[in-house]
């Protein structure tokens, strides 16, 4: 029992690395996506909002697959995607804010 628990933990470890690459990866795109919405195309405006948007919804996601696959791990990686969700959060935001 002990080294099924083991193997568990360990799968449910290796679990949480594409999710919190996937939180990475939104974090970008709704950079991205807030530059554009501010800068770019203004007939293309809505479209990055909504990549912004898409990229949050996408990064709420992923980082309550890490915590759920780490459980109470304190490797940090579930402070790293829970931040990683905040900045995606606050980027899709910008992206609207600023542009009224």
């Amino acid at each position: 029992p002990e080294t099924r628990r083991s193997e568990i933990r360990s799968a449910l470890s290796s679990a949480a690395d594409i999710p919190l690459a996937v939180a990475e990866v939104a974090a970008e795109v709704a950079d991205l996506a807030a530059d554009m919405a501010a800068r770019g195309n203004p007939n293309l405006r809505g479209d990055a909002i909504t990549a912004g948007f898409l990229a949050d919804a996408g990064a709420r996601a992923a980082a309550e697959l890490v915590k759920i696959n780490l459980g109470d791990s304190s490797d940090g990686r579930n402070d790293k995607a829970q931040k990683l969700a905040e900045s995606t959060a606050r980027a899709a935001q910008a992206g609207v804010d600023r542009n009224g």
